[in-house]
């Protein structure tokens, strides 16, 4: 259920940023971020984050790819991470390490896998 919440939550949010017209529901980022950040010449930046969250948000709900999603979700929640601290947002850091909270328990399950 971790996976499927975590899943839906990226791939939305990605949704929401790329296509905020259609009114996705985004929960964990603003759907005007691309705009945001293409103030200071980084729209390009904005959109691969968006793609990425859907990209990661597409692998945690499949099963065969869980393990991949939950990896690349990492480094993801730290670019996030510091554009949101760059851009003195009071809330969303807290948001964050809940979500990498819920990706380390992901993890966790594949304890097995990664000791052999």
């Amino acid at each position: 259920m971790i996976s499927i919440f975590l899943g839906f939550t990226f791939w939305g949010a990605g949704m929401a940023k790329l296509y905020y017209e259609h009114q996705f529901f985004g929960w964990i980022g603003p759907v005007w971020l691309i705009d945001e950040l293409a103030k200071y010449g980084l729209g390009l930046y904005g959109v691969f984050i968006a793609y990425c969250q859907i990209i990661i948000g597409y692998l945690l709900v499949t099963t065969r790819y869980k393990l991949l999603g939950s990896i690349m979700m990492i480094p993801m929640i730290g670019n996030i991470l510091m554009v949101t601290i760059s851009m003195n947002w009071k809330g969303t850091p807290f948001v964050l390490a809940f979500l990498l909270l819920l990706d380390l328990i992901l993890l966790i399950q594949y304890k097995d896998f990664f000791a052999h």
